[in-house]
This record gives structure tokens, sequence and C-alpha cells, in this order.
């Protein structure tokens, strides 16, 4: 299905219900969640701005793409709602924390944070060590399908961005990984001082993308906490 551009998949089997929304990363797709998605669940699912199936916007605009998502959410009529998302898709998360028209329930980042810098090396469209701590054919395959889907465009300088402006009243789980190479450990932890209902899981089996690379304790972490 598509909406306002987005591709994105819906799953409702109760309007009572909790939904779950999963946002992907950076040159990721909606494909990245499928070991996640329960058919007895509600959820969603969606293709960022310029990736996957969704519609091109040009250039990166994290301000759009969070007014993109908003939208969906709104429009689905969704009633209470989880974010989960990874690397960039958590720092979507944290922006939607202050939305007036979605009520958020609770708040997952994996292996992400408030502070992010994007290099325009991305569009090479190219991955090795950096990344990647598990590199099981599977993995890479899902990695580089969604990275030749990619049509987003960074420009020639790196993008900085920070998230300063998010709500405390949530419940928030980071899923983070000591060996990662994107996201610090450090800026894990400036991001843990400043929350105030938190809980965080450090893994060590993956780099940047722990919901790929140790996808069975991260849906752990989700059922331990009734996400999932």
């Amino acid at each position: 299905m598509k909406k306002y551009g987005i591709n994105f998949k819906l799953n409702k089997v109760s309007s009572s219900e909790i939904t779950n929304v999963f946002i992907h990363g950076l040159n990721g797709s909606l494909f990245q969640w499928e070991y996640f998605l329960n058919i007895n669940k509600n959820y969603l699912v969606v293709d960022l701005p310029s990736h996957g199936f969704s519609d091109d916007i040009t250039n990166f605009n994290f301000k759009k793409y969070t007014l993109k998502i908003e939208k969906l959410i709104k429009t689905l009529n969704l009633r209470d709602i989880n974010l989960i998302g990874h690397s960039l898709g958590g720092a979507l998360a944290l922006n939607l924390t202050n939305s007036k028209y979605i009520n958020i329930r609770n708040v997952i980042l994996i292996n992400s944070c408030h502070i992010m810098r994007i290099n325009p090396a991305i569009n090479y469209k190219s991955f090795d060590d950096k990344i990647l701590k598990n590199k099981e054919y599977t993995i890479q395959k899902k990695l580089k399908n969604d990275i030749n889907m990619s049509k987003v465009c960074i420009g020639e300088k790196p993008i900085y961005f920070e998230v300063d402006n998010f709500s405390n009243e949530c419940k928030y789980i980071l899923i983070y990984s000591k060996n990662d190479r994107i996201i610090s450990r450090r800026k894990i932890k400036n991001l843990e001082s400043i929350l105030q209902n938190c809980i965080s899981y450090e893994l060590i089996g993956s780099n940047h993308y722990s919901h790929l690379e140790e996808a069975n304790k991260v849906k752990s972490i989700l059922e331990k906490h009734k996400i999932l």
C-alpha cells in the first residue's frame, strides 16, 4: 500500500490493541523488520521517502521524513503506538515523541541516538567492516538489496543533526552494541543521562545492525517488555 508517497504494510487485528510502528535506517527498507512482524499483532512497517518502494523526494530532509511518517500514522487512525526505530529510524522516532496527533507508549531505539552524522560516502552504495560484525550471507544480501533500491541523496557535505526536543513521558528502551562503529557507546550514555524513563541493553555480537546480526536477542528483549 502507499499513501503520501510512503510505501507501507499495515496489519490491524484489533482497534483496541497497541500498534507497533517499525522505522528502518538510512539506506534500509521495511524488509529488515520481517522477523519481528507477528500477524496476530497490530503493526505498521514503512519504507522511508527515497527508500524501498516509497517515492523519491530528491534530497535527504529529516524534517520532511518526520512529517510524512506522522501524517501517515495520523491518517491511519492508529490509537496507541510503540515506535521501533533503527539508526536514523530511531532518531525519527525520538522526533515524533512530541507530536500532538499520535499517542506513543514506548520508544525502542536500536543502534540509534539523538545525535547523528550522515556522510555523503553512503552514496557510493557500499558497506564493509564499519557496519557489520556478523557477515552471514543472508544479512549481506538483504543490506545490498536495500542499498541498491535506495534513491536518497545526501549531497557533498556531511549532515549533522541533533534531536533535542523529545518527550520524557514515554518509556524508552535502548538496544545498542559495544562494537557499533556508527553510533558510539559514549553517545548512548549521553542519551541515557537525558532520558528519565529508560532501560538499556548492550549487545556484543553485532556492529551497527543488531536487529539483523543478533535478531534473536533483540526479539527476546522486545518480548520481555511485551512489545512483541
